[in-house]
Protein backbone atom coordinates (compact mmCIF):
# COMPACT_ATOMS: atom_id res chain seq x y z
CA UNK A 1 0.00 0.00 0.00
CA UNK A 2 1.44 3.40 -0.92
CA UNK A 3 2.10 6.05 1.71
CA UNK A 4 1.34 9.71 1.36
CA UNK A 5 4.90 10.10 0.12
CA UNK A 6 4.81 7.31 -2.46
CA UNK A 7 1.23 7.50 -3.73
CA UNK A 8 2.18 9.43 -6.87
CA UNK A 9 5.62 7.88 -7.35
CA UNK A 10 5.07 7.44 -11.11
CA UNK A 11 4.71 11.19 -11.47
CA UNK A 12 7.76 12.15 -9.37
CA UNK A 13 11.28 12.89 -10.45
CA UNK A 14 13.96 12.01 -7.92
CA UNK A 15 14.18 15.66 -6.90
CA UNK A 16 10.40 15.91 -6.38
CA UNK A 17 10.40 12.68 -4.37
CA UNK A 18 13.24 13.93 -2.13
CA UNK A 19 11.56 17.30 -1.59
CA UNK A 20 8.22 15.64 -0.84
CA UNK A 21 9.80 13.28 1.70
CA UNK A 22 11.80 16.14 3.23
CA UNK A 23 8.54 17.52 4.64
CA UNK A 24 8.90 14.98 7.45
CA UNK A 25 12.31 16.32 8.51
CA UNK A 26 14.26 19.31 9.73
CA UNK A 27 13.24 22.68 8.37
CA UNK A 28 10.11 21.43 6.63
CA UNK A 29 8.46 19.48 9.43
CA UNK A 30 6.05 22.41 9.99
CA UNK A 31 4.46 21.74 6.59
CA UNK A 32 4.46 17.94 6.91
CA UNK A 33 0.67 17.77 7.03
CA UNK A 34 0.21 20.28 4.22
CA UNK A 35 1.02 18.36 1.03
CA UNK A 36 -0.37 21.11 -1.20
CA UNK A 37 1.78 23.80 0.38
CA UNK A 38 4.70 24.66 -1.84
CA UNK A 39 8.12 24.30 -0.25
CA UNK A 40 9.45 27.85 0.06
CA UNK A 41 12.79 29.01 -1.28
CA UNK A 42 13.45 30.42 2.20
CA UNK A 43 11.56 30.85 5.44
CA UNK A 44 10.97 34.19 7.11
CA UNK A 45 11.31 34.52 10.88
CA UNK A 46 7.99 34.59 12.68
CA UNK A 47 8.78 37.44 15.03
CA UNK A 48 5.66 39.61 14.84
CA UNK A 49 4.20 38.18 18.08
CA UNK A 50 7.40 38.97 19.99
CA UNK A 51 7.85 42.35 18.34
CA UNK A 52 4.28 43.38 19.20
CA UNK A 53 4.71 42.37 22.84
CA UNK A 54 8.14 43.98 23.00
CA UNK A 55 6.67 47.25 21.77
CA UNK A 56 3.85 47.01 24.33
CA UNK A 57 6.30 46.39 27.19
CA UNK A 58 8.59 49.24 26.12
CA UNK A 59 5.66 51.61 25.69
CA UNK A 60 4.21 50.71 29.09
CA UNK A 61 7.61 51.09 30.74
CA UNK A 62 8.17 54.49 29.10
CA UNK A 63 4.68 55.62 30.11
CA UNK A 64 5.17 54.54 33.72
CA UNK A 65 8.53 56.27 33.95
CA UNK A 66 7.03 59.50 32.64
CA UNK A 67 4.32 59.70 35.33
CA UNK A 68 4.35 62.09 38.28
CA UNK A 69 4.27 60.70 41.82
CA UNK A 70 0.60 61.65 42.09
CA UNK A 71 -0.25 59.83 38.85
CA UNK A 72 1.66 56.77 40.05
CA UNK A 73 -0.30 56.83 43.33
CA UNK A 74 -3.60 57.02 41.43
CA UNK A 75 -2.63 54.27 39.02
CA UNK A 76 -1.54 51.99 41.85
CA UNK A 77 -4.77 52.61 43.80
CA UNK A 78 -6.78 51.77 40.69
CA UNK A 79 -4.83 48.56 40.05
CA UNK A 80 -4.97 47.51 43.71
CA UNK A 81 -8.72 48.07 43.70
CA UNK A 82 -9.10 45.90 40.58
CA UNK A 83 -6.99 43.15 42.15
CA UNK A 84 -9.13 43.22 45.30
CA UNK A 85 -12.28 43.02 43.20
CA UNK A 86 -10.92 40.04 41.20
CA UNK A 87 -9.85 38.28 44.41
CA UNK A 88 -13.25 38.75 46.07
CA UNK A 89 -15.06 37.68 42.89
CA UNK A 90 -12.93 34.52 42.65
CA UNK A 91 -13.70 33.68 46.29
CA UNK A 92 -17.42 34.25 45.70
CA UNK A 93 -17.42 32.20 42.48
CA UNK A 94 -15.68 29.29 44.21
CA UNK A 95 -18.10 29.43 47.12
CA UNK A 96 -21.06 29.32 44.72
CA UNK A 97 -19.49 26.47 42.76
CA UNK A 98 -18.85 24.59 46.00
CA UNK A 99 -22.53 24.94 46.89
CA UNK A 100 -23.55 23.51 43.49
CA UNK A 101 -21.17 20.58 43.93
CA UNK A 102 -22.38 19.91 47.48
CA UNK A 103 -26.02 19.94 46.38
CA UNK A 104 -25.25 17.46 43.61
CA UNK A 105 -23.13 15.32 45.95
CA UNK A 106 -26.00 15.20 48.42
CA UNK A 107 -28.39 14.09 45.64
CA UNK A 108 -25.96 11.37 44.57
CA UNK A 109 -25.56 10.14 48.15
CA UNK A 110 -29.34 10.05 48.62
CA UNK A 111 -29.88 8.25 45.31
CA UNK A 112 -30.66 4.57 45.58
CA UNK A 113 -29.04 2.80 42.72
CA UNK A 114 -31.47 0.52 40.84
CA UNK A 115 -29.23 -2.60 40.95
CA UNK A 116 -25.95 -3.88 42.33
CA UNK A 117 -24.47 -3.21 38.88
CA UNK A 118 -25.03 0.53 39.42
CA UNK A 119 -23.03 0.71 42.67
CA UNK A 120 -19.81 1.50 40.80
CA UNK A 121 -21.57 4.31 38.93
CA UNK A 122 -22.70 5.87 42.20
CA UNK A 123 -19.22 5.56 43.71
CA UNK A 124 -17.73 7.06 40.55
CA UNK A 125 -20.11 10.03 40.64
CA UNK A 126 -19.33 10.69 44.31
CA UNK A 127 -15.62 10.46 43.60
CA UNK A 128 -15.83 12.87 40.66
CA UNK A 129 -17.69 15.43 42.74
CA UNK A 130 -15.32 15.11 45.70
CA UNK A 131 -12.29 15.53 43.42
CA UNK A 132 -13.89 18.58 41.83
CA UNK A 133 -14.75 20.11 45.21
CA UNK A 134 -11.12 19.72 46.31
CA UNK A 135 -9.65 21.18 43.14
CA UNK A 136 -12.22 23.75 41.97
CA UNK A 137 -13.48 25.22 45.21
CA UNK A 138 -10.39 25.74 47.32
CA UNK A 139 -9.40 29.31 48.03
CA UNK A 140 -6.15 28.20 49.62
CA UNK A 141 -4.05 29.18 46.62
CA UNK A 142 -5.85 32.39 45.71
CA UNK A 143 -3.35 35.19 46.09
CA UNK A 144 -4.86 37.87 48.28
CA UNK A 145 -3.70 41.31 47.15
CA UNK A 146 -1.11 42.82 49.47
CA UNK A 147 -1.06 46.56 49.87
CA UNK A 148 2.38 48.05 49.26
CA UNK A 149 3.62 51.56 48.62
CA UNK A 150 3.14 53.01 45.15
CA UNK A 151 6.95 53.30 44.87
CA UNK A 152 7.36 49.56 45.53
CA UNK A 153 4.57 48.88 43.04
CA UNK A 154 6.30 50.98 40.37
CA UNK A 155 9.65 49.32 41.06
CA UNK A 156 8.08 45.84 40.74
CA UNK A 157 6.17 46.83 37.61
CA UNK A 158 9.29 48.24 35.91
CA UNK A 159 11.29 45.16 36.92
CA UNK A 160 8.66 42.87 35.38
CA UNK A 161 8.51 44.96 32.21
CA UNK A 162 12.31 44.89 31.91
CA UNK A 163 12.22 41.10 32.26
CA UNK A 164 9.54 40.98 29.55
CA UNK A 165 11.63 43.22 27.29
CA UNK A 166 14.65 40.97 27.80
CA UNK A 167 12.54 37.86 27.09
CA UNK A 168 11.02 39.26 23.88
CA UNK A 169 14.40 40.47 22.58
CA UNK A 170 15.88 37.05 23.30
CA UNK A 171 12.92 35.32 21.63
CA UNK A 172 13.28 37.45 18.50
CA UNK A 173 16.97 36.56 18.24
CA UNK A 174 16.21 32.87 18.83
CA UNK A 175 13.51 32.86 16.15
CA UNK A 176 15.92 34.46 13.66
CA UNK A 177 18.61 31.87 14.52
CA UNK A 178 16.14 29.00 14.08
CA UNK A 179 14.99 30.41 10.76
CA UNK A 180 18.59 30.81 9.58
CA UNK A 181 19.25 27.14 10.46
CA UNK A 182 16.10 26.04 8.64
CA UNK A 183 17.09 28.03 5.57
CA UNK A 184 20.60 26.56 5.61
CA UNK A 185 19.16 23.02 5.89
CA UNK A 186 16.86 23.69 2.95
CA UNK A 187 19.65 25.29 0.87
CA UNK A 188 21.96 22.35 1.52
CA UNK A 189 19.21 19.91 0.55
CA UNK A 190 18.49 21.72 -2.70
CA UNK A 191 22.20 21.98 -3.57
CA UNK A 192 22.59 18.23 -3.10
CA UNK A 193 19.97 17.60 -5.77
Amino acid sequence: MPTGYTADIRDYSFKEFVLNCSRAFGALVDIKEEPNTKIPVAFKPKTSFYKDHLLEAKTESDNLLSLTNREIDELYKEEYSKECFKYNKAKKDRKELNLSYEIMLNKVKCWTEPTKDHKELKAFMENQLEISIDSDCSTEYLAKPVKISSKEWLRDKIKTLNEDIHYYNKSIKKEIEITDKRNLWLKQLRESL
